[in-house]
């Protein structure tokens, strides 16, 4: 991800009529959660950053969140959907894999793009592999090839259009 971000998860829901947001996690968060001092949410494929008024963790592991000058319900109902960033480095390692535990079928009928703004094709399955997602994107002639899923190698990702942009190395799709 540009910028040093990670994808912590995925707003789906207001919470309660103050403004918070129910983020569903998909990277571990430290235990210090109300160290958060900003978030950034994917509006319209750009990472926009959030002054974080108050965060906490529910016991089924969701993050509820607030923002400055978002106090009310209305005001965030418009973020739902979107993909939820943190700085990497507040994120804490794992031991394996890239860190992040991505929910089974997460990009499923996204389409695929590479760097250069070109469709690469539609992202069909999500398969674990070793401590690896790696992604089936179907290309427009009907053959398939995989794309890892990795931070050096997706960079960025839009919820709302359903497209996933990469980084796809040559000769990746002859594989």
């Amino acid at each position: 991800m540009d910028r040093g971000l990670t994808v912590i998860g995925k707003a789906v829901k207001t919470h309660g009529y103050q403004g918070e947001l129910v983020v569903r996690l998909t990277a571990p968060l430290p235990e210090s959660i109300e160290e958060i001092e900003s978030l950034f949410l994917l509006v319209e494929g750009r990472a926009v950053p959030f002054m974080v008024a108050g965060a906490r963790l529910t016991a089924d592991n969701r993050l509820l969140v607030s923002f400055d000058g978002y106090g009310s319900s209305e005001k965030v109902a418009g973020f739902t959907g979107c993909s939820v960033l943190a700085d990497s480095n507040f994120i804490p390692e794992e031991g394996d894999g890239d860190g992040v535990d991505i929910e089974p079928g997460a990009f499923c009928g996204y389409t695929l793009y590479d760097t250069l703004g070109r469709e690469r094709g539609l992202i069909t399955e999500m398969v674990e592999n070793v401590n690896q997602w790696i992604l089936t994107v179907r290309r427009a002639d009907g053959k398939t090839f995989a794309v890892p899923v990795h931070e050096e190698v997706i960079a960025q990702v839009d919820s709302a259009q359903q497209r996933l942009v990469a980084d796809i190395a040559d000769g990746l799709e002859e594989l």
